[in-house]
């Protein structure tokens, strides 16, 4: 190896490259607490770039990964924000302006 080369070896050992690296872009569906992998690519130091097979299913999120922290933190702003996300909704039994007007009046 000459001087200021890095193998692909030597990252690994170094914990800089991963055997396996993957980019994904998934869906989530935030009340059953399940993903899909949409599109995913994964790079190998043999192989390179490979584009990802995806079967479409959902699968649960796994509750000690880091997308449960982040679910569980997108159900909480869905709590508290019912207002601003159904503001547009066309199936609404209530006006979208009825709490508005509600807490105005008293």
């Amino acid at each position: 190896m000459k001087a200021g080369e890095l193998t692909a070896e030597l990252l690994r050992e170094l914990s800089v490259i991963e055997e396996d690296e993957a980019l994904m872009k998934k869906a989530l569906n935030y009340g059953q607490g399940t993903e899909k992998i949409v599109k995913g690519d994964i790079w190998t130091p043999a192989a390179g770039w490979q584009q990802m097979e995806t079967d479409g299913r959902y699968a649960a999120v796994k509750k000690e990964s880091a997308a449960f922290r982040g679910l569980e933190r997108l159900r909480a702003i869905v709590k508290g924000y019912q207002y601003w996300l159904n503001r547009y909704r066309v199936d609404s039994t209530q006006p979208a302006n009825a709490k508005k007007d509600e807490k105005a009046s008293k």
